[in-house]
Protein backbone atom coordinates (compact mmCIF):
# COMPACT_ATOMS: atom_id res chain seq x y z
CA UNK A 1 0.00 0.00 0.00
CA UNK A 2 2.73 2.28 0.78
CA UNK A 3 4.77 1.56 -3.11
CA UNK A 4 1.11 1.94 -4.56
CA UNK A 5 0.21 5.64 -2.40
CA UNK A 6 4.03 6.92 -3.28
CA UNK A 7 3.86 6.03 -6.67
CA UNK A 8 0.74 8.19 -6.70
CA UNK A 9 2.57 11.08 -5.17
CA UNK A 10 5.00 10.98 -7.71
CA UNK A 11 3.54 10.11 -11.21
CA UNK A 12 1.54 13.35 -11.37
CA UNK A 13 3.27 15.02 -14.60
CA UNK A 14 2.67 18.14 -14.27
CA UNK A 15 2.88 17.41 -9.84
CA UNK A 16 -0.13 19.34 -7.52
CA UNK A 17 -1.42 22.55 -7.70
CA UNK A 18 -3.39 24.46 -4.76
CA UNK A 19 -4.51 26.52 -7.87
CA UNK A 20 -3.63 26.24 -11.34
CA UNK A 21 -3.79 29.61 -12.22
CA UNK A 22 -0.84 30.57 -9.34
CA UNK A 23 2.27 29.50 -9.02
CA UNK A 24 1.56 27.14 -5.75
CA UNK A 25 2.74 23.19 -6.53
CA UNK A 26 4.04 20.53 -5.34
CA UNK A 27 6.24 18.16 -7.20
CA UNK A 28 7.65 14.54 -5.29
CA UNK A 29 10.06 12.72 -7.58
CA UNK A 30 10.71 9.02 -7.01
CA UNK A 31 14.25 9.53 -6.16
CA UNK A 32 13.06 11.15 -2.99
CA UNK A 33 13.49 14.91 -3.93
CA UNK A 34 10.74 17.38 -5.35
CA UNK A 35 9.76 21.17 -5.14
CA UNK A 36 7.54 23.39 -3.08
CA UNK A 37 6.36 26.54 -4.53
CA UNK A 38 4.83 29.38 -2.85
CA UNK A 39 3.99 31.66 -5.14
CA UNK A 40 1.15 33.87 -5.83
CA UNK A 41 0.03 36.50 -8.60
CA UNK A 42 3.66 39.01 -8.26
CA UNK A 43 4.20 38.03 -4.33
CA UNK A 44 6.86 35.33 -4.17
CA UNK A 45 7.19 33.61 -0.76
CA UNK A 46 9.62 30.64 -1.74
CA UNK A 47 9.56 27.83 -4.45
CA UNK A 48 12.72 25.62 -3.51
CA UNK A 49 13.56 22.17 -3.81
CA UNK A 50 12.88 19.57 -1.67
CA UNK A 51 14.04 16.29 0.32
CA UNK A 52 11.24 13.51 1.08
CA UNK A 53 10.49 10.20 2.65
CA UNK A 54 7.87 8.13 3.46
CA UNK A 55 7.50 7.41 7.32
CA UNK A 56 4.95 4.52 6.77
CA UNK A 57 0.89 4.30 6.31
CA UNK A 58 -0.65 6.72 9.18
CA UNK A 59 -3.46 4.77 11.76
CA UNK A 60 -6.25 4.13 9.69
CA UNK A 61 -8.87 6.53 9.20
CA UNK A 62 -11.97 6.19 11.17
CA UNK A 63 -15.58 6.73 9.92
CA UNK A 64 -15.72 10.28 11.64
CA UNK A 65 -12.85 11.57 9.95
CA UNK A 66 -13.90 9.67 6.44
CA UNK A 67 -17.01 11.75 6.76
CA UNK A 68 -16.42 15.36 7.13
CA UNK A 69 -19.14 17.71 8.40
CA UNK A 70 -18.55 19.70 5.30
CA UNK A 71 -19.44 16.87 2.93
CA UNK A 72 -21.63 14.57 4.67
CA UNK A 73 -21.49 10.84 2.77
CA UNK A 74 -24.19 9.71 0.66
CA UNK A 75 -25.50 6.36 0.63
CA UNK A 76 -24.00 4.30 -1.98
CA UNK A 77 -25.93 3.44 -4.96
CA UNK A 78 -23.38 2.07 -7.02
CA UNK A 79 -20.03 -0.34 -6.79
CA UNK A 80 -16.99 0.76 -7.03
CA UNK A 81 -15.42 0.82 -9.97
CA UNK A 82 -12.66 -1.76 -10.80
CA UNK A 83 -10.39 1.07 -11.59
CA UNK A 84 -9.02 4.02 -8.84
CA UNK A 85 -9.02 5.91 -12.27
CA UNK A 86 -12.74 5.55 -13.22
CA UNK A 87 -14.16 9.10 -12.90
CA UNK A 88 -17.40 8.96 -12.34
CA UNK A 89 -18.45 10.12 -9.60
CA UNK A 90 -21.20 7.64 -7.46
CA UNK A 91 -20.95 9.37 -4.02
CA UNK A 92 -20.51 12.85 -2.78
CA UNK A 93 -17.57 11.17 -0.69
CA UNK A 94 -13.88 11.00 -1.81
CA UNK A 95 -12.38 7.61 -1.91
CA UNK A 96 -9.76 7.67 0.87
CA UNK A 97 -6.87 5.67 -0.79
CA UNK A 98 -4.75 5.79 2.11
CA UNK A 99 -2.95 7.96 4.80
CA UNK A 100 0.83 8.83 5.05
CA UNK A 101 3.11 10.13 7.31
CA UNK A 102 5.79 11.87 5.01
CA UNK A 103 9.12 13.74 6.62
CA UNK A 104 9.82 16.79 4.15
CA UNK A 105 12.92 18.81 4.11
CA UNK A 106 13.41 22.00 2.48
CA UNK A 107 15.92 23.22 1.07
CA UNK A 108 17.12 26.80 0.46
CA UNK A 109 18.19 26.17 -3.23
CA UNK A 110 15.63 27.63 -6.71
CA UNK A 111 13.37 24.70 -7.61
CA UNK A 112 15.17 23.04 -10.46
CA UNK A 113 11.80 23.54 -12.74
CA UNK A 114 12.42 27.35 -12.04
CA UNK A 115 16.23 27.93 -12.63
CA UNK A 116 17.72 29.71 -14.85
CA UNK A 117 17.70 33.41 -15.80
CA UNK A 118 18.48 37.18 -14.22
CA UNK A 119 15.35 37.28 -12.28
CA UNK A 120 14.82 33.74 -11.14
CA UNK A 121 18.59 34.60 -9.80
CA UNK A 122 16.52 37.26 -7.45
CA UNK A 123 14.34 34.27 -6.26
CA UNK A 124 17.47 32.40 -5.42
CA UNK A 125 18.85 34.86 -3.29
CA UNK A 126 14.72 35.70 -2.11
CA UNK A 127 15.17 32.00 -1.05
CA UNK A 128 18.25 32.13 0.88
CA UNK A 129 17.29 35.30 2.55
CA UNK A 130 14.27 34.44 3.59
CA UNK A 131 14.48 30.94 5.06
CA UNK A 132 15.98 30.22 8.89
CA UNK A 133 17.90 26.85 9.69
CA UNK A 134 15.08 25.78 11.31
CA UNK A 135 13.02 26.44 8.13
CA UNK A 136 14.94 23.79 6.56
CA UNK A 137 14.57 21.37 9.09
CA UNK A 138 13.08 18.05 8.63
CA UNK A 139 9.42 18.41 9.64
CA UNK A 140 6.49 15.56 9.97
CA UNK A 141 3.35 15.81 8.17
CA UNK A 142 0.07 13.27 7.93
CA UNK A 143 -1.64 13.22 4.51
CA UNK A 144 -4.78 11.91 2.87
CA UNK A 145 -5.07 10.59 -0.31
CA UNK A 146 -8.44 11.13 -2.27
CA UNK A 147 -9.64 9.61 -5.38
CA UNK A 148 -12.80 11.39 -6.50
CA UNK A 149 -14.18 14.98 -8.35
CA UNK A 150 -12.71 18.22 -6.95
CA UNK A 151 -12.24 21.86 -7.57
CA UNK A 152 -9.17 23.53 -6.55
CA UNK A 153 -10.06 25.03 -3.03
CA UNK A 154 -9.28 29.03 -4.70
CA UNK A 155 -12.67 27.90 -7.01
CA UNK A 156 -14.66 26.34 -4.22
CA UNK A 157 -17.98 28.66 -4.19
CA UNK A 158 -16.97 30.63 -7.42
CA UNK A 159 -21.07 30.78 -9.65
CA UNK A 160 -20.10 28.93 -12.29
CA UNK A 161 -22.35 31.11 -14.21
CA UNK A 162 -19.72 34.10 -14.10
CA UNK A 163 -16.52 31.58 -13.70
CA UNK A 164 -17.16 28.93 -16.02
CA UNK A 165 -13.68 29.84 -17.39
CA UNK A 166 -12.18 28.29 -13.67
CA UNK A 167 -14.08 25.04 -14.37
CA UNK A 168 -11.58 22.57 -13.60
CA UNK A 169 -12.10 18.87 -12.37
CA UNK A 170 -9.15 16.98 -10.93
CA UNK A 171 -9.63 13.56 -10.21
CA UNK A 172 -7.17 13.56 -6.74
CA UNK A 173 -6.42 15.38 -3.95
CA UNK A 174 -3.70 15.50 -1.43
CA UNK A 175 -4.66 16.71 2.11
CA UNK A 176 -2.45 17.87 5.00
CA UNK A 177 -2.53 17.79 8.29
CA UNK A 178 -1.16 21.17 8.36
CA UNK A 179 0.58 23.55 5.46
CA UNK A 180 4.03 23.49 4.03
CA UNK A 181 5.10 26.28 4.59
CA UNK A 182 7.24 27.05 7.97
CA UNK A 183 5.27 29.08 10.62
CA UNK A 184 7.03 32.73 10.85
CA UNK A 185 8.89 32.46 13.43
CA UNK A 186 10.82 30.50 11.55
CA UNK A 187 11.45 33.23 9.00
CA UNK A 188 14.53 35.28 9.12
CA UNK A 189 12.16 38.09 9.17
CA UNK A 190 8.63 36.92 10.53
CA UNK A 191 7.31 40.87 9.97
CA UNK A 192 8.34 41.10 6.12
CA UNK A 193 5.04 41.81 4.72
CA UNK A 194 5.24 39.04 2.77
CA UNK A 195 5.37 36.44 5.20
CA UNK A 196 3.06 37.99 8.00
CA UNK A 197 0.10 38.93 5.20
CA UNK A 198 0.41 36.46 2.77
CA UNK A 199 -2.32 33.86 3.93
CA UNK A 200 -0.02 30.83 3.45
CA UNK A 201 -0.81 29.19 6.17
CA UNK A 202 -4.11 28.16 4.56
CA UNK A 203 -2.67 26.11 1.92
CA UNK A 204 -2.97 22.18 3.26
CA UNK A 205 -4.43 20.61 0.01
CA UNK A 206 -3.35 19.85 -3.29
CA UNK A 207 -5.17 18.66 -6.89
CA UNK A 208 -3.78 16.58 -9.60
CA UNK A 209 -5.01 14.69 -12.78
CA UNK A 210 -7.06 16.77 -14.51
CA UNK A 211 -10.45 14.97 -15.59
CA UNK A 212 -11.80 14.91 -18.90
CA UNK A 213 -14.75 18.26 -19.25
CA UNK A 214 -17.26 15.36 -19.52
CA UNK A 215 -16.80 15.27 -15.80
CA UNK A 216 -17.49 18.62 -15.09
CA UNK A 217 -20.95 18.28 -14.99
CA UNK A 218 -20.89 15.99 -11.66
CA UNK A 219 -20.50 17.44 -8.46
CA UNK A 220 -17.43 18.63 -7.12
CA UNK A 221 -17.04 16.95 -3.64
CA UNK A 222 -15.11 19.85 -2.20
CA UNK A 223 -17.58 22.33 -3.28
CA UNK A 224 -20.88 22.38 -1.24
CA UNK A 225 -22.20 25.57 -3.50
CA UNK A 226 -22.10 23.05 -6.12
CA UNK A 227 -25.94 22.00 -6.12
CA UNK A 228 -27.10 25.61 -5.25
CA UNK A 229 -25.53 26.56 -8.30
CA UNK A 230 -27.40 23.30 -10.00
CA UNK A 231 -30.80 24.24 -8.51
CA UNK A 232 -30.47 27.49 -9.31
CA UNK A 233 -30.01 26.71 -13.22
CA UNK A 234 -32.81 24.39 -12.67
CA UNK A 235 -34.77 26.47 -11.58
CA UNK A 236 -34.26 29.45 -13.88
Amino acid sequence: MNDALCSILCDQKDGWTWDPFISDKLIFNHDGTGEVWFMEDHSFLFAVNMRWRCLGPSPQLSEKEKARPSEPAAPEAHPEPASIWSAKSWRKQPQVLGKLDLEITLERSLAKTLAGGRVLATFAHMNERRLSDAACSPKTFSVTVERGNFVPTTHVGIDRSIGKQLELRYGLRLVFDRTLAPPREEFTDPNEWIVSDGGWWRITDYVARQLPTSEYSSPAMNDSAWDYYVRSCVVS
